[in-house]
């Protein structure tokens, strides 16, 4: 093979290997925030959801089982934190404080006249839920 033979080859290797070094690279991958610093945003976000909707069910403006969904994901919030039993038992101790409260609140619109008959066993059933719940933790099944 002759000298000019090769310098074509040669030539076009050079230049695929000059445009790939000039030619922009691919994007970084940017980190994400670390895991606890995502688990201690959800859990401030599920908190202040749940307040507000809380006041909103007492004005009327939100429901029983709204108030529970927010509850239940604060407690998963809480739960997704730690992983000591201690305060896993704690998250559930909180939300059964929460669903009593909810009940309570429950009674005293129906009472009033502000609220639907259905919302009192409603929340019943969530405060029994979540008392089962936390049963459960503490006895370790």
């Amino acid at each position: 093979m002759s000298v000019n033979r090769l310098a074509v080859p040669a030539a076009v290797l050079g230049v695929v290997f000059l445009v790939s070094a000039l030619a922009p690279s691919a994007p970084k991958e940017e980190k994400g925030a670390p895991p606890w610093e995502l688990a201690r945003g959800k859990l401030e976000a599920a908190q202040k959801t749940c307040m507000a909707i809380a006041l909103e069910y007492l004005d009327g403006k939100a429901t029983v089982e709204q108030v529970h969904q927010w509850s239940r994901r604060w407690m998963d919030a809480e739960r997704e934190a730690s992983n000591r039993k201690a305060d896993q038992v704690e998250a559930l101790k909180n939300h059964v404080s929460r669903m009593r409260q909810l009940e309570q609140a429950a009674q005293e619109r129906l009472q009033k006249r502000k609220g639907l008959s259905s919302d009192v066993p409603a929340a019943e059933y969530h405060r029994l839920e979540a008392e089962l719940a936390l049963s459960r933790a503490k006895s370790g099944r």
